[in-house]
């Protein structure tokens, strides 16, 4: 690769980030705007399967399109194109009236929906969290004699990814027989075990535990944090909620590496993993003492939904 060419990569990557953003959002919304009830539980399942999916094809994809030339990789990229006309086709026009609400800003809607903070809060300590895996377990897995690159992708991404694809297919059938805060409890549960698990097995059969407990955890508790910071902000807030709950995600990916590199470079990545793991005891006690979740069932969580629809246009029909 030419050097004269990385000052239009690197603008690019801002351009694709800005266009990812709005995506995100965008499917986020639409999503929990178009579907209600058992319906949206399961579609939001099958979300969290797409992007578990999308995570495992686009690297293999992107690898043998980089192995004809460099220039070939970007090619993936083109496939939003046939997408983006996709959507235009198929999807309804729900452009939303104004509303002195949206107009409040964000500032604004933290101080009328103070409960957002702490989701906010959650979702980066979560990602903080999935990025000491992806930045410091390869060399965790070096110390006890994995190196093999197919082996580390199999303990560091892969066997998560294919729990979470498979958790999210089925997630629909858990939300229909357990509560939201049941599948919090569950998902964090399945987090602590899982670094727990990460810091102290050295034996490689067992170890194979560790991602099948993240996959479970990530499977259930995107979905779950998606709709519950959807029912705290309400419908007039939603667009902006979200948008913000990708901020929070992508500044715990930027913070993960700062906050925990020096911790394990001082110490190791068996403490880095203990302390991840004392995170989410500490978060599965807030969640058990405050009884997160335990009042945000559909009946009593979205309010004025039906005054909504009537608002934008949406049915259940047109979904």
């Amino acid at each position: 690769m030419r050097r004269e060419c990385a000052p239009a990569l690197i603008v690019s990557r801002l351009v694709f980030g800005v266009g990812a953003a709005a995506v995100f959002t965008g499917t986020t919304v639409a999503m929990l705007a178009f579907y209600r009830g058992a319906e949206r539980d399961r579609v939001m399942g099958w979300r969290s399967t797409a992007t578990s999916v999308g995570g495992l094809v686009w690297p293999l994809l992107g690898g043998v399109l980089g192995g004809l030339t460099w220039h070939a990789t970007f090619a993936v990229y083109l496939i939003g194109l046939p997408l983006a006309l996709l959507a235009v086709w198929s999807l309804p026009d729900t452009t939303e009236r104004p509303r002195d609400a949206q107009a409040a800003g964000m500032i604004g809607m933290l101080r009328r929906r103070p409960a957002l903070l702490g989701w906010y809060g959650l979702w980066i300590v979560i990602a903080v969290q999935m990025y000491v895996l992806a930045i410091f377990l390869p060399q965790r897995l070096a110390q006890i004699g994995i190196r093999a690159p197919v082996l580390v992708s199999l303990y560091a991404v892969v066997g998560a990814a294919i729990t979470t694809s498979l958790v999210g297919l089925v997630y629909g059938r858990l939300r229909a027989r357990l509560s939201y805060a049941a599948l919090l409890r569950t998902a964090l549960t399945a987090a602590l075990a899982g670094f727990l698990i990460y810091a102290t097995v050295t034996q490689p059969v067992v170890l194979l535990l560790a991602p099948a407990l993240f996959g479970i955890g990530n499977g259930i508790l995107f979905p779950v944090a998606t709709v519950l910071v959807d029912q705290a902000a309400g419908a007039d807030y939603r667009s902006r909620a979200a948008s913000l709950s990708g901020t929070a995600i992508f500044a715990g990916q930027f913070l993960s590496p700062l906050l925990f590199g020096p911790l394990i470079e001082a110490t190791s990545t068996t403490t880095g993993f203990l302390v991840a793991g004392a995170v989410s005891a500490i978060l599965l006690a807030v969640v058990l003492a405050r009884r997160i979740g335990a009042d945000a069932e559909d009946d009593a969580g979205h309010r004025g939904e039906a005054q909504q629809d009537a608002e934008m246009g949406v049915s259940r029909d047109t979904a």
